[in-house]
């Protein structure tokens, strides 16, 4: 998201309920959460017709915080076969 729009998604968020921080809130939150990270200039790709973070990018952050997003790079592995093999590792 753009720092300029930050209002708007906390609006958004809120009306709509949803659990939410921006990155580096201080906030304690259980279950589900979506975490924003606005910034200045935002990539992007179009897939059907919805404008999304390039797959790529997205796993780069995702590895990069592997602790927390774990969840997230099995589905991503799952969805896209990105390649990501750390639940396998588990298992053995």
């Amino acid at each position: 998201m753009r720092k300029s729009d930050a209002a708007s998604w906390r609006r958004f968020f809120r009306k709509a309920g949803v659990n939410f921080a921006f990155a580096g809130e201080s906030r304690t939150l259980y279950g589900q959460v979506f975490v924003l990270h606005p910034r200045e200039y935002l990539s992007y790709e179009e897939k059907e017709g919805m404008k999304v973070v390039p797959l790529k990018e997205v796993v780069e952050f995702c590895l990069k915080h592997e602790l927390a997003y774990e969840p997230a790079l099995e589905y991503l592995d799952e969805r896209y076969h990105i390649g990501y093999s750390r639940r396998e590792q588990m298992m053995t």
